[in-house]
């Protein structure tokens, strides 16, 4: 132990006589045979002695021999990793934090480390065209070429991202679109919360149309990664139509939440709700055992009861593993739409464990177009409440008997059962 504790004395005496030999400090230690080591601590010296010196000869001056390796002025490679991301963070473009990165392996590691886990947003094609990433602060640094090889270079490289938002853009093609929420769907490492997606003529998707975006294969790639990601992070997927104010969305608080909340401000063609909008938001519904749904309309009201039936086969399964109990529905017209004649429908599909459905319209509604919107004909098995701020109605469901058509061939193969 006295030995030990001479060598650890004689250490303070070594800092400052290999600093003062600067990149000579390993010929220098074999020189200085005066001072006595244990062959422990002489190993150790000798080692710290080369590594040292190598790492600080590029700095070395012979004027600031005499200095201490604590009074040497810091080196990107020696900055602390909270400074490191702050210089990555200023600068403008992910171009230029990879070629940052490139001019040395070790700050490979340390960028590595420090900046890729700070960006939180992808955009591609902003309202100026831009794709960035989305830092924080709402900081945003520009992705100058969004090809397919660039896309899965920053990609493989983030580890943080929660929203993607997706628009036409005209610097990268459907390969770079496609290629990215491939990899977003196969990476564990982003925990996506938000998907926001701008359609370009929805209708025409379904005919493979050059004007329509995105195309059908990267929607069917988006399909995928709405379903993957609903069963462990999404909230909240949005759907908007370019050059208009129409959009869809869906969303619930939480993973656990049994509560899905609709905006469906926008009427579909045929093909676009069959074709585009129902895989998309069948994707996100069908990953929750959901009881209660809430919806946001704004639709001509002769079609009231077709998109809200609509919602329905979005939002739940088509078999017996259907858990809904409550519908609620805020209900605005088309301006100009309101007293147009609706269309009498016999019920809604999928409903067997409804319990309630509650209309909420605005004063423009009249009063004998209500019942006629909101009743089926052929009955129902669970209650309708009907709020307007002049008239609150309430229809009482009643039983539903299945009743058989007096067909001979069910007649034959009752007999048969």
């Amino acid at each position: 132990m006295h030995v030990h504790r001479f060598c650890t004395a004689v250490r303070r005496h070594l800092s400052l006589f290999y600093a003062s030999c600067g990149p000579f400090a390993p010929t220098a230690f074999i020189l200085q045979g005066s001072l006595r080591l244990c062959r422990k601590c002489l190993r150790g010296e000798y080692r710290r002695a080369v590594v040292d010196r190598a790492s600080l000869s590029s700095t070395f001056s012979p004027l600031g021999a005499l200095t201490t390796d604590r009074e040497m002025s810091p080196t990107l490679l020696t900055l602390p990793e909270e400074v490191l991301a702050l210089v990555c963070h200023e600068l403008p473009a992910v171009a230029d934090v990879i070629n940052l990165q490139n001019t040395h392996r070790v700050l490979n590691y340390r960028i590595n480390r420090a900046f890729w886990g700070m960006p939180k947003g992808l955009t591609f094609a902003d309202d100026a065209g831009v794709t960035s990433l989305e830092l924080v602060e709402g900081r945003k640094m520009v992705i100058k070429k969004p090809t397919k090889a660039n896309m899965e270079f920053i990609v493989s490289k983030t580890r943080n991202l929660q929203t993607v938002f997706l628009n036409r853009s005209i610097e990268s093609n459907d390969d770079a679109v496609r290629e990215t929420l491939r990899l977003l769907r196969k990476s564990d490492k982003h925990r996506l919360q938000k998907i926001v997606v701008i359609y370009h003529k929805p209708e025409l998707n379904l005919h493979r149309d050059k004007s329509a975006w995105p195309s059908r294969e990267a929607h069917n790639e988006l399909c995928k990664l709405v379903r993957t990601k609903a069963q462990t992070s999404l909230r909240f997927f949005g759907i908007g139509i370019a050059g208009t104010d129409d959009f869809v969305s869906i969303s619930r608080r939480s993973l656990s939440d049994h509560k899905i909340t609709m905006q469906y401000n926008h009427e579909p063609s045929w093909d676009s709700k069959f074709h585009v909008f129902l895989p998309l938001l069948n994707a996100f519904g069908s990953a929750s055992r959901s009881t209660e749904l809430s919806i946001e309309m704004r639709m001509t009201p002769s079609h009231a009861h077709i998109l809200l039936d609509h919602c329905i086969q979005c939002c739940v399964p088509s078999h017996f593993g259907n858990t809904l109990e409550h519908i609620s529905v805020n209900f605005t017209a088309v301006e100009g739409n309101s007293n147009g004649e609706s269309v009498i429908f016999k019920n809604f599909n999928n409903t067997r464990h409804l319990k309630s459905l509650v209309w909420s319209f605005g004063p423009e509604f009249p009063e004998h177009m209500i019942e006629r919107m909101c009743c089926p004909t052929e009955g129902h098995g669970y209650d309708i409440f009907v709020n307007t701020p002049y008239l609150k109605k309430t229809f009482v469901g009643a039983p539903i008997v299945n009743k058989f058509d007096s067909n001979p061939m069910l007649k034959f193969s009752s007999r048969i059962f």
